[in-house]
């Protein structure tokens, strides 16, 4: 007999059955000691999941939690790989924020099937949360990471300090006359130990054209790129096109970074670029950037 098997094993026991109670079902404890009774409450807490047929009055062969592939009948719908609890019948469901999870599927299935999981308690489900996180605009670098200047310089955003009590910090580009600008600024984003796997984040900015629209266009970019931690990154996995800001009026602008390889501790290496085109005009006008929020979906 090899280990895992061994173990499985250890992880049976003969227990009264108070009442009669379904085969392949979770049951609870009885209030009489050595007991067990079938499940009456999504919230009762599991003893087992009852393995053999058997009437009131028998010892029947109950599994024991910690671990093991377990036969458990299904009471809805249930996809490969879902956390799983108990229904007011003992029968296996996906488990939904705030819930115990008993375990975690290992086939597909829906309602009245007998299906498998590994019989593994991992406590309370967690409640999924969208948090934001304000980048610090002094934290933003030029591209090579050395710090922004207090002015816009060729291909480079300046920092604007603005007066403390009066006004707040911007990211300012390159003023368009004439011309096109294109600047660029770079910043680096740890992700949250309280991430989601695989779940897109949103890289969202506050922006506009300084008073006057440009003549032909102003645009907004975002690159994005996973640190392999060892000099190397990703391909580009903001999955948003450069975006129009050439307005007067403030607004927030979106990018979608795609999550499906990331996970929590990754470092995320974001570059902005604003493209200003002002040719054939007479603007002389920068695009300013107010505010970064970088939006995490977390588990809590």
């Amino acid at each position: 007999m090899d280990r895992v098997s061994r173990i499985a094993e250890l992880l049976v026991d003969q227990i009264l059955a108070a009442t009669v109670t379904t085969v392949h079902r979770f049951v609870k404890a009885d209030a009489t000691e050595d007991q067990i009774v079938e499940i009456t409450g999504a919230s009762d807490v599991v003893t087992g999941i009852r393995a053999l047929a058997g009437t009131a009055g028998d010892r029947v062969e109950v599994t024991l939690p910690g671990g093991g592939i377990r036969k458990i009948t299904y009471g809805d719908t249930i996809a490969d790989g879902d956390q799983v609890t108990t229904d007011s019948s003992g029968r296996a469901i996906p488990a939904t924020a705030g819930t115990y999870v008993w375990g975690t599927t290992k086939m597909a299935g829906v309602v009245g099937d007998v299906g498998r999981i590994l019989f593994l308690p991992q406590g309370v489900k967690g409640t999924a949360v969208n948090r934001v996180y304000t980048v610090p605009l002094t934290s933003i670098r030029e591209n090579d990471l050395t710090a922004l200047g207090t002015a816009a310089s060729a291909a480079k955003f300046g920092l604007v300090a603005g007066t403390h009590g009066t006004a707040s910090p911007a990211l300012v580009s390159e003023a368009a006359n004439a011309n096109s600008k294109t600047d660029t600024c770079r910043l680096q984003f740890s992700v949250p130990g309280g991430y989601t796997a695989a779940q897109n984040l949103t890289v969202t900015i506050h922006a506009h054209v300084d008073t006057t629209p440009l003549t032909v266009a102003c645009t907004l970019d975002v690159q994005a790129y996973e640190s392999t931690g060892e000099k190397g990154i990703s391909a580009d996995i903001c999955a948003t096109a450069a975006q129009d800001i050439n307005s007067a009026t403030w607004a927030d602008k979106s990018f979608t970074i795609t999550g499906t390889d990331l996970v929590a501790g990754d470092v995320l290496d974001i570059e902005l670029t604003v493209v200003a085109n002002d040719t054939g005009g007479a603007v002389n006008k920068a695009a300013e950037l107010g505010k970064i929020k970088i939006t995490v979906p977390e588990t809590v």
